[in-house]
This record gives structure tokens, C-alpha cells and sequence, in this order.
């Protein structure tokens, strides 16, 4: 029964429900978006997320533009928030930005501009920047 309700539940009450079954399947960018939610709900020092997290390390590449785009339409602020500055900073050797030249690791994305030079900045700084690119692309 809990199934079938995930399933007919639309936004993020159906999304929260199918982030919290266990060991659901379904296409890789789907499945990523759950276990990122999964680990949004839980505490810093919880062990599920920490399994999210570790599942999500031996997945594949996740696209960071297309999840920021997927979450900033149906998720509340404070899973954003979370999401943003806490879960994919962790993640950024598995995160990778659609450029103009290709894919690029997040961890290796260059957010400077003509004022500031290239210059390594925190990957937290790096995921906020894309997510603002994602909201104001959603904006428009």
C-alpha cells in the first residue's frame, strides 16, 4: 500500500515517501534525487545518512546542474539549504557541471570572473554558485 501511495503522490510529500522506502528502484537520476533527499532528512551524524552518502560515493557521476534543477522545484528551503551548503559539498569528487568545453568535476570548476582570478574556493562556495545559476536559469 505504501507503494502504491509514493507513487500516485505527486511534488515532495511523493518524493519524501519514495526517499524513506527502502531499497527502491528506478533510472540513475531518479534514484540519485532520492538518496540525496534521504540524506537531507536525516541528522549530520545519523547512519542512514551516512549510507545514503556512501551509496551515492559508489554511484554514478551525478550531474549537479540537473539535481539543483530537479530540487528547486519541489523541494522546501530547508531541505535546499541543507542540501546545498552540507550534502553536496561532501560529494564533489562525484559531481560533475555540463560546461561549454564538457563535463567538469565540481571539484575542479573554476567560479571566477573578470574581478576575481581563478582561485580554489571551498566547495560549498562552488555548489552555492551553481545552485544560484539554477535558480535564476528557473527564474527566467
Amino acid at each position: 500500500r505504501v507503494v502504491v501511495g509514493a507513487v500516485s503522490i505527486s511534488g515532495y510529500a511523493g518524493a519524501q515517501l519514495k526517499a524513506l522506502l527502502p531499497r527502491s528502484r528506478g533510472p540513475v537520476a531518479e534514484m540519485q534525487s532520492r538518496l540525496l533527499l534521504r540524506a537531507a532528512l536525516w541528522p549530520e551524524d545519523a547512519s542512514k545518512r551516512t549510507e545514503s552518502l556512501d551509496e551515492l560515493r559508489n554511484a554514478p557521476d551525478i550531474s549537479l546542474l540537473q539535481v539543483l534543477s530537479d530540487c528547486l522545484q519541489v523541494w522546501p528551503t530547508k531541505r535546499l539549504t541543507e542540501l546545498v551548503l552540507v550534502i553536496l559539498p561532501s560529494l564533489t569528487d562525484k559531481l560533475t557541471v555540463a560546461t561549454q568545453e564538457g563535463e567538469v568535476k565540481c571539484r575542479n570548476l573554476d567560479c571566477s570572473n573578470d574581478i576575481a582570478n581563478y582561485c580554489v574556493r571551498p566547495s560549498s562556495l562552488k555548489c552555492l554558485h551553481c545552485f544560484y545559476c539554477c535558480a535564476l536559469a528557473n527564474a527566467t
